[in-house]
């Protein structure tokens, strides 16, 4: 309360100012960041989504029939190396992509831990899920997609070490660890393949 020069009291409404505008400040920059991040992720590049009526035919010459890993191949979205350092790598992109560890679209995390340990989880607010393969032989796409169910964290990563991964968008995925190197942090490199089906 003031006292007002005309006989009265009036309320001081300081304080309600700054925090009414501290608000209003807060609430901005939460705007402006949402704006942000949804102008970055919609100028990602969409991968073209295949006509469900035109089955996808491998490429093939003369009168032989397609072999089995021709089939397998068409299959593939996208196959090649992944390179990771304490990042998370968003697979749903083509090619995929390492994602600072904000982004809210990774698949997977890849942490280092003492010693060198290499841990995957899943993202903050991805829904993603994965597992380690621990049949014989390499998982195909089927195996994975039975593998990658409801894991969200593997430990204990060594070279050699296979991953079947379901990503946000419902693809799924083979990781398998090729080669760490450097101390801590690392870099954890995968093979990875993106299946489309």
């Amino acid at each position: 309360m003031v006292d007002d020069p005309h006989g009265g009291r009036r309320t001081d409404h300081t304080k309600l100012n700054i925090w009414l505008t501290f608000a209003g400040t807060v609430v901005a920059a939460l705007i402006a960041g949402l704006f942000t991040l949804l102008a970055t992720r919609s100028s990602d590049p969409e991968p073209k989504a295949q006509d469900p009526q035109q089955p996808q035919q491998p490429a093939t010459t003369g009168t032989k029939a397609p072999t089995a890993a021709a089939t397998t191949k068409a299959a593939e979205g996208w196959s090649g190396k992944i390179a990771v350092q304490n990042s998370a790598v968003e697979l749903d992109l083509t090619p995929p992509r390492v994602v600072d560890n904000a982004d809210f679209g990774g698949d997977v995390n890849v942490r280092f831990g003492s010693s060198g340990r290499i841990a995957v989880t899943k993202t903050a607010f991805g829904n993603s899920a994965f597992a380690r393969w621990e049949g014989s032989g390499t998982p195909q796409l089927e195996d994975c997609r039975q593998a990658a169910i409801t894991e969200t964290e593997v430990d204990k990563l060594t070279t050699g070490a296979v991953l079947c991964v379901r990503t946000t968008e419902g693809r799924f995925a083979r990781l398998t660890l090729k080669k760490v190197a450097g101390g801590l942090p690392g870099t954890a490199t995968f093979d990875a393949i993106v299946w489309t089906d």
